[in-house]
């Protein structure tokens, strides 16, 4: 084998070696993104779960500072869902959850982009805004009103709070939650509503 011979195998195996390494750092960002995704996701819903739902709302907040624009908290609670029975309804508590996720990437279609829907607990939720119709007592409740569904799965009542981030006077997200919460378990006014998809039974505060 001349020389001309042996250096174009040597080009040819070292161009290899490169497009492998590539491959294999491709893969590599492929799952370590995958994971992180896999990390911010709540399996139950598709929506964000917690921790991903504090980080990309404080991201959002300083931004909401900087430009001086105010936003919404929606705080959801499925108030009777822990009590709900399992031996009675053995999917009942998982489809409940679910439908309240698919209910929520209906009533903001801007989650993803400019607005963020998270399942906080079990049975928290919350949707950060800087649309005000979106946080409207009206246009939630109207999405509400639904057909009567099958009447197969269990009443759970759904408890709404709306708190406003004033950018004048910014408070971080936990602050924001932890003062739709309890405004909303002081709260007694009772809204109730139909709904396939959602428990007859819905209570609104604003503060």
């Amino acid at each position: 084998m001349d020389v001309a011979v042996q250096l174009r195998h040597s080009t040819e195996s070292r161009t290899r070696s490169r497009e492998l390494v590539a491959q294999l750092r491709a893969l590599q960002n492929l799952l370590v993104g995958a994971l992180r995704a896999a990390a911010s996701i709540d399996e139950a819903t598709g929506l964000c779960n917690r921790r991903a739902f504090v980080q990309s709302a404080s991201r959002a907040l300083d931004l909401a500072v900087r430009d001086g624009q105010v936003h919404c908290l929606i705080y959801f609670h499925l108030g009777h869902l822990p009590v709900v029975s399992d031996t009675i309804f053995p999917t009942s508590r998982l489809v409940l959850v679910r439908q309240m996720g698919n209910f929520l990437r209906d009533l903001y279609p801007g989650h993803g982009v400019c607005e963020i829907v998270g399942r906080l607990g079990a049975s928290e939720f919350a949707a950060l805004t800087p649309n005000v119709m979106h946080a409207a007592r009206e246009s939630i409740l109207l999405r509400l009103r639904q057909p009567a569904g099958s009447g197969e799965l269990p009443s759970v009542r759904l408890d709404i709070n709306v708190v406003h981030f004033d950018p004048l006077r910014p408070v971080a997200i936990e602050e924001l939650l932890e003062s739709a919460r309890r405004t909303l378990h002081a709260s007694t006014r009772v809204t109730r509503v139909a709904s396939s998809a959602l428990p007859p039974k819905t209570r609104m505060t604003h503060c």
